[in-house]
């Protein structure tokens, strides 16, 4: 498992790899088909300035592959006007790929399909934050993980792309779900592969629960039974993190996830991490409740206990070229335990887990977790790092 992210400018972290190279070298490795599900694209919209054309050199090399006959189907969130999907809305009239819109609002009364994820010939997969937007190739930061030479968790994640084909266009669930969308590979069941060279057991989790055919566990699931098999460690770096419903016209405390980090740091003594976004679009409720947690980890310390609970934001400078709505942010969402990495495409509130569509990749393999902790306590330990805001600020 490679890891690749987008670095803005003016943000001075160190990072080997780009989301730009692999989607390029994706593309580019194609032979047969290319497979994205996608919540929105926006990669021939960018400004000049903020570095724009990297998202047409993505936009570029999957017209490429097209004309030498690689077969390209898109998954997409259902395009409203706030994104009205002009990119892919060109290669379906120009017949560059075949694109299916999938309505989570029409099915749950509210969401989006939020996934972000690539399938080159049942060989390779991209499963990260970044949407098919220029920002997320130069303004915005972002983590994805790679994996190459891996046949059975490409078709493993091609059975969910076919069950978000198959929801495209429908008003109502499906009652049931043909068998080409079953997976056998899960929590109870993971799949021991080579992953980039080296062995490992992984698999993958969506949501939210309707849209998942038999054998596919659901994120929430996952997060929660990670957490709670931890013995050291949790680190988690997410841009929001809210146990509330945040979307929903009725108020919903949801705090699944929330309970478990309490659980871990107090009952078990672990130590505990969590990195949030900080921008100017950054929901008020969020810092009250993080701070509800850092007083969690407070009280571990004033009782003498061991384990730990900490919280932090990170900021990411402007940009001295300018500004462009909806960056400078952190966008990365992952979590990395002493047991296992996992690396998701939803922030984490409920709405994520009821309404929103998303995918996660989980890997049991000392160097996935190594090289996600490294990211994770860089970010941690860098200067853009801080503490939780005060209320109003």
């Amino acid at each position: 498992m490679t890891l690749v992210e987008t670095i803005p400018d003016a943000c001075d972290l160190a990072s080997n790899h780009s989301i730009l190279d692999s989607w390029i070298d994706l593309a580019r490795s194609a032979k047969k088909e290319i497979m994205i599900a996608s919540f929105y694209w926006t990669l021939t919209e960018g400004t000049q300035a903020l570095g724009g054309a990297k998202g047409v050199e993505v936009y570029h090399e999957l017209e490429k592959a097209a004309a030498r006959g690689v077969k390209l189907r898109i998954a997409q969130s259902a395009p409203t006007d706030a994104f009205p999907d002009n990119d892919t809305e060109y290669f379906s009239l120009h017949r560059i790929a075949e694109v299916r819109n999938v309505n989570m609002s029409a099915m749950f009364g509210a969401g989006v399909l939020h996934t972000k994820f690539w399938i080159v010939d049942d060989q390779a997969v991209y499963v990260g934050s970044a949407n098919m937007d220029w920002r997320s190739l130069t303004q915005v930061k972002e983590l994805g993980a790679v994996v190459t030479n891996c046949q059975t968790m490409a078709e493993d994640l091609r059975r969910t792309f076919e069950s978000y084909w198959l929801l495209a266009g429908r008003t109502t669930l499906p009652t049931s779900w043909p068998h080409r969308t079953h997976t056998h590979i899960n929590m109870k069941h993971p799949e021991h592969s080579m992953i980039n060279g080296k062995e490992g057991d992984w698999f993958l989790t969506a949501s939210p629960s309707e849209i998942c055919p038999p054998g596919r566990d659901i994120d929430i699931d996952a997060i929660v039974a990670m957490i709670d098999e931890a013995q050291d460690f949790v680190n988690i770096e997410v841009m929001d993190y809210v146990p509330v419903a945040e979307f929903q016209a009725e108020p919903l405390y949801w705090p699944k996830i929330d309970d478990a980090l309490r659980r871990a740091a107090w009952d078990r003594a672990v130590d505990v991490k969590l990195l949030c976004g900080n921008w100017s679009n950054t929901d008020p409720i969020m810092p009250p409740l993080l701070r509800s947690l850092q007083e969690v980890g407070e009280a571990i310390k004033a009782g003498g206990m061991n384990g730990s609970l900490e919280v932090r934001v990170l900021n990411i400078p402007v940009d001295p070229a300018g500004s462009f709505n909806y960056t400078r942010v952190n966008h990365a969402k992952f979590m990395v335990t002493d047991q296992r990495s996992l690396v998701t495409t939803s922030n984490w509130s409920a709405d994520y887990f009821l309404t929103t569509g998303g995918v996660s990749l989980i890997v049991k393999q000392a160097q996935a977790v190594a090289d996600l902790l490294a990211v994770f306590m860089r970010d941690w330990g860098s200067k853009y790092a801080a503490l939780v805001p005060l209320a109003g600020r």
